[in-house]
């Protein structure tokens, strides 16, 4: 890749994580103050976001940061998206804003069973037909979480333990053999649920008439953001990461090694008095 190049996609992540006013800051360490943490944060992502990979999976990217710093953030992770790269996120306590900026989502119970798996503009319309409502002016994933959590108990009836069991119902799957004796305690009780292309469809004809106002708009933004295709784009190899992993470190000051080196010469220092005092004994 040519320099120029290079500059570009430079520029244009710290374009979109509005890093500008800290170009030529010091990040810092722990002993010497330097940006904030939430700008840090962002300095990581950037820094994965020049490798312009393939894939970008991240680990609570937007913990510790405000709410417009996150919402920042995710406009540029969603940018990504559009340009081509898989985005895969576990988010913290997402506000509202936050959470209808992804597409798909997934929900966990514990011991990694899978609850929700798709769109996030059905994921309300799933979790109703198993008369689980959203009350007004709460959050919906943190509705969810709270259930999954055992902290808030569904109106229906229905216990939070059972609801994997409800997914590979509602999916058609096939419910293991250690979970036969939850199927059993559904019993009668399991909701009369189908799948419907409604739901789950790709047709915004098909869809309830409040998402498919908002598939067509995201259908038009797609079409006039013009993003290039970046779908045959190659993640460097190990050898071009290494090298990069190497010019990072040896770009750091050498206070490490003004540290190794007093140390060092405070063991000799030590040492050969202590050497010399044994010869004239001797």
């Amino acid at each position: 890749m040519k320099h120029r190049d290079k500059v570009l996609i430079v520029e244009r992540v710290i374009d979109s994580l509005d890093l500008q006013g800290i170009r030529n800051s010091l990040v810092g360490t722990v002993e010497k103050r330097g940006i904030s943490g939430g700008q840090r944060k962002r300095v990581n992502v950037g820094i994965e976001m020049v490798m312009e990979p393939s894939l970008l999976i991240l680990d609570e990217p937007t913990s510790g940061l405000d709410s417009s710093s996150s919402q920042l953030l995710l406009r540029a992770l969603r940018h990504e998206a559009v340009e081509g790269v898989n985005v895969c996120a576990v988010v913290h306590q997402p506000s509202y804003t936050l959470y209808n900026m992804f597409d798909d989502l997934i929900l966990l119970a514990k011991g990694g069973l899978m609850v929700y798996n798709g769109p996030v503009k059905t994921v309300e319309d799933y979790f109703t037909t198993l008369g689980i409502h959203v009350p007004d002016r709460v959050n919906p994933p943190d509705h969810y979480i709270d259930i999954l959590e055992g902290i808030v108990k569904p109106g229906s009836g229905i216990k939070a333990k059972h609801l994997p069991v409800h997914w590979m119902l509602y999916n058609g799957y096939e419910v293991p053999s250690d979970m036969q004796d939850d199927l059993k305690e559904i019993g009668e009780q399991t909701p009369q649920i189908s799948s419907s292309p409604s739901m789950f469809g790709s047709t915004p004809h098909c869809l309830p008439l409040r998402n498919a106002f908002t598939e067509e708009c995201d259908r038009l933004e797609h079409h006039l953001s013009k993003p290039k295709d970046l779908s045959s784009r190659k993640t460097p190899g190990i050898f071009m990461q290494y090298k990069y992993y190497l010019g990072r470190y040896a770009q750091q000051p050498f206070q490490s090694g003004s540290k190794i080196l007093n140390s060092y010469l405070s063991v000799v220092t030590k040492y050969i008095p202590l050497q010399g005092y044994q010869t004239e004994v001797a």
